[in-house]
This record gives structure tokens, C-alpha cells and sequence, in this order.
């Protein structure tokens, strides 16, 4: 499961495989139900081994997958069904894959996503050294360019050679890839790493999702529960804070926090999915909002409504959404680290906020206006209890009004 998990990430459509002789088996229906958890709603049924039954039980077989797809949510998918013996229905099978093809998703647009890649396996090979390999989840890389595991983001190591679909290509992007890297060591690199551009790499604990409970759940899903917690090809334990409401129950979703038993390599938007504590069975999935949520102050109304905001597929929508309930602004830096871009993938003018000198602090207008509301009000109250005092300098008046506010912010608010 952890590999057909690895491999399920990050896809935009699945073909769902039922055997005509067998028809839907119980791994049929755990397959729809990560799908679903994985947010994958575009694909099809494909019903195989037409030659192996009568005509009566194909049509039976169709009409079972209809009603599964029905039963999830995804009527809208496509049913076929294929003989690759005869070569029944392969030429309505190829117009699929290449319709699907021409609508894969592009991502949040060119030049702004940093490049990074589960990995699934690494060896050597003469002439090359250390081969790594795995599914493109993000990014372009190309020859040359210097990468780092994101465990590890002090070291980087330069790409020697590229091959994509078996072929020697000079850059990759989404799908599977194999790298050769200079300086690195078999020894050095695992399954469950990533490899990514050094600007964005990324790893925490206190990991904030979007959760769905699996519906063939029978009991609610509770803080404290205990889960193995898939994403990407990394797996771990790790425990359940459900936030903002006492449980979510079969079939429902909610804010939650998994607090990882070791450091997760992961990034928002990025799509987790949890077993239960024995790996039996699959209880749920997520959309990860924020990969360095607080263990304080996680459940205010401010945090609740500031992660809701983060469940927009838009990046503008989200920065703006994390902007207006953020008080004291965000870290830009963090905040494009948190979603893997290397840069804003729009105009920052567009956004109605003010950033510190350095363009890394960023707050929202009107957050900044109840700021200086804020630090008048601290020097009104200063100087009717100390009349005959000639004021705070800049650094006094900061500690009263504004202590947490960082200096280069500071700097822009004395300036208005």
C-alpha cells in the first residue's frame, strides 16, 4: 500500500481496473476510496479480460462499476471496457489517455514552482554515480542544476544526467524522472526523501490539514487517535488533534493538526493520507494547509479562520486569506517555502499589504492601520501618565505598542 500511496500522488486522472472474471474485489474499493481522499476526481473505469467471460457478465461488470463510481461521487467517470487479447475497445481506451493527456494541470505557473521529487529508489551506476529516482511532484530541473535533499538542505549536489520515459532528456518536469547527482552517496539517500531545489526545502512535525474521514468509516474520528500517516513516499506515525469541533464523523471533514513522530519533508497542497494504527485499513485523507502549525493558540477563531482561507487552490487567494487574519502579518519567506515557490507567481501590487524594507514581511493595509491606531493610543496613554515626560524614543515606543512586530516592519510604520 505505502508504494501504490507513492504512486497515486500527485496524478491529475486514474483508471480504475476491474477484471471482467473477477469483477469488484474488496482492493477495488480501498483503490476508489484513496483516489477520493487524494482529491483525484477525473478518470475512469476500465473493464479488462472482456475475452474471459460471456457477454451477459461484461454487462453485469459495467453495470457494477457504474453503480461503485455512483456510490463515491465520481458518476461522471467514464466506463469502459477493453479486451487486450481480441483488441476490444483499445481504440476508445487510447482517445481517453490522450483526451486526459491534453488536460493534464500545469501547476501554479511557469517559473515559480521549485522543483521536488519523492524518491523511490537510488543505485549506482558506472560512469555516473548515484542514480535517484521518483515522481516529479512539482518544478522543472535541468542539467546542472544544484539540488539538496530537503532533510538535509546544507548540502547540495549538481545534476550530472537526466532520463525521462527511458530516455536521456536535458530537463524534467511532472512525471516519473531519474536523476544523476554529483557527490552523492548511495549510502547518503533513502526511500521516503525528497529531492528539491534548495530555496524551498522544507520538513516539520506540526503538520495542519483539510480532513476528510473515509465513509466506510463506522466510528468518528477523535483527538489523540493514533494513524500512520502517508505523503509522497514517506510514512510515519503520527497523532490527530481534531480542531475546532469535537471529532469528525464517517464521510465528513474538518480542520485537523497531525503531530508526526519524525520530521515529514512535505508542502501545502500536497496530499496526505492515514491508516489506521495497525495499517489494516484507510481512514482518511487531506489537503495540507500549513507544513509549521503552532502547538499554542491553534484553535483561536483567528488560526481556524486564517487555515480555512488556505484551502483556495488560487495562491494570490490564499496569501491574501492568510493576510487578513493574520494581526502582525506574515513571513513571505516562509509562507513561499510553506507552498514550494521560488516566487510570487503574480505581481505583488496586486495585494493590498505593505512589506518591511528587506520585501520579506508582509501585512495587510488594514491590518497595519489598526497597528498604528495601536501604537497611538500607546503613546496617548504614556503621555497622560507621564505628562512632563518628552516621550519614548523609537525603541521604547516599539516595546509598548508593538513588541512582536519584527524591526524592519516596524521601520515602514514609523515611516507613514
Amino acid at each position: 500500500m505505502p508504494s501504490w500511496v507513492a504512486g497515486a500522488s500527485g496524478i491529475d486522472a486514474a483508471l480504475l481496473l476491474i477484471a471482467a472474471d473477477d469483477g469488484v474485489m474488496p482492493q477495488t474499493i480501498e483503490h476508489l476510496t484513496i483516489l477520493s481522499l487524494l482529491g483525484i476526481r477525473r478518470g475512469a473505469a476500465l473493464v479488462t479480460k472482456l475475452d474471459r467471460v460471456e457477454p451477459v457478465l461484461v454487462e453485469q461488470r459495467i453495470a457494477e462499476a457504474r453503480a461503485l463510481l455512483a456510490g463515491a461521487g465520481l458518476g461522471d467517470w467514464d466506463v469502459l471496457a477493453v479486451s487486450a487479447q481480441r483488441g476490444d475497445g483499445m481504440e476508445a481506451l487510447r482517445a481517453w489517455l490522450l483526451r486526459e493527456a491534453a488536460r493534464a494541470e500545469t501547476g501554479p505557473g511557469p517559473g515559480t514552482a521549485g522543483f521536488r521529487m519523492g524518491l523511490d529508489r537510488a543505485f549506482t551506476l558506472g560512469g555516473i554515480g548515484t542514480v535517484v529516482a521518483g515522481s516529479v511532484a512539482a518544478g522543472t530541473v535541468r542539467i546542472g542544476d544544484a539540488l539538496c535533499l530537503a532533510d538535509a538542505p546544507g548540502k547540495t549536489f549538481r545534476v550530472r544526467s537526466l532520463h525521462v520515459n527511458s530516455q536521456g532528456a536535458d530537463s524534467a518536469g511532472a512525471g516519473r524522472c531519474a536523476v544523476g547527482l554529483a557527490g552523492l552517496e548511495r549510502s547518503g539517500v533513502a526511500r521516503g526523501q525528497t529531492l528539491c531545489d534548495p530555496a524551498i526545502a522544507n520538513q516539520g512535525t506540526r503538520i495542519d490539514v483539510w480532513l476528510q474521514l473515509a465513509s466506510t468509516e463506522t466510528a468518528a474520528l477523535r483527538s489523540g487517535t493514533l494513524v500512520h500517516l502517508h505523503v509522497s513516499t514517506q510514512e510515519c506515525m503520527a497523532t490527530v488533534a481534531v480542531l475546532g469541533q469535537p471529532s469528525v464523523t464517517p464521510g465528513g471533514a474538518a480542520l485537523v493538526q497531525l503531530i508526526a513522530r519524525q520530521p515529514v519533508q512535505l508542502w501545502q497542497g500536497d496530499r496526505v493520507v492515514l491508516r489506521d494504527a495497525s495499517a489494516s485499513r484507510t481512514v482518511a485523507g487531506g489537503l495540507v494547509l500549513d507544513t509549521a502549525a503552532p502547538a499554542r493558540y491553534r484553535q483561536t477563531p483567528e488560526r481556524l479562520a486564517w487555515l480555512q482561507t488556505q484551502r483556495s487552490p488560487d495562491v494570490m487567494a490564499r496569501l491574501v486569506g492568510a493576510l487578513a487574519h493574520s494581526p502582525g502579518g506574515i513571513d513571505g519567506a516562509q509562507w513561499l517555502r510553506n507552498a514550494g515557490l521560488l516566487a510570487w507567481p503574480f505581481d505583488l501590487a496586486a495585494v493590498d499589504a505593505v512589506s518591511d524594507s528587506a520585501g520579506q514581511w508582509l501585512i495587510g493595509k488594514p491590518q497595519l492601520a489598526v497597528q498604528e491606531r495601536a501604537v497611538l493610543e500607546a503613546l496617548q496613554a504614556f503621555h497622560e501618565r507621564l505628562p512632563e515626560d518628552m516621550g519614548p524614543d523609537l525603541q521604547r515606543a516599539r516595546r509598548l505598542a508593538a513588541p512582536r512586530m519584527p524591526e524592519g516592519l516596524w521601520a515602514r510604520l514609523v515611516d507613514r
